[in-house]
């Protein structure tokens, strides 16, 4: 994924919905008017381990990930859209609910792990269709 699609794609995160996806990647919430703060990394906090999660997940999904696989994949395959905007939901439900309950770290990344693989079925998707047309 490229500097320009990781931008688009957690610009695109509503920060209303997905609150805790919003500030792992941004460091505040969006309303917040304070300087981003930077996540410690001795800090062994609940909210630190699901933020360090999803951004690991960010890394791996990064080495596979063609430019431009979202925006086709919103146009082509609107199902495959939804449902990783599905996940990114629960993500986001799991995470807030985590920080009082220890056992959802493991559902986090249970559903962590199926948004990364729908999206390398997204990068898969727009891959072949990169090779049909070039």
């Amino acid at each position: 994924m490229s500097i320009t699609e990781a931008n688009t794609k957690t610009g695109s995160i509503d920060p209303d919905i997905h609150q805790s996806l919003w500030k792992a990647l941004h460091g505040k919430s969006k309303a917040d008017n304070q300087p981003a703060i930077r996540l410690v990394i001795n800090n062994i906090g609940d909210d630190y381990l699901y933020a360090k999660a999803f951004r690991e997940e960010l890394i791996r999904l990064d080495r596979n990930f063609p430019e431009n696989t979202i925006p086709y994949i919103r146009k082509k395959q609107p199902g495959l859209y939804h449902q990783i905007n599905e996940l990114e939901s629960k993500l986001n439900i799991v995470w807030i609910k985590g920080l009082s309950d220890k056992s959802s770290l493991v559902k986090f990344r249970e559903i962590l792990n199926e948004w990364r693989r729908l999206h390398l079925i997204a990068a898969e998707i727009y891959a072949e269709h990169c090779e049909k047309h070039n």
